[in-house]
């Protein structure tokens, strides 16, 4: 799926996390930020 690589694109634009989520959903961050740490 492409869609880690979106949000990697994001993050790495300057996109803030509330911006991100609003684009794909708050829930999607958290999971994220979990398997990122």
């Amino acid at each position: 799926s492409e869609f880690p690589n979106i949000v990697r694109w994001l993050v790495k634009n300057g996109y803030s996390d509330q911006e991100i989520a609003k684009v794909i959903g708050g829930n999607v961050i958290r999971v994220l930020k979990a398997v990122w740490k």
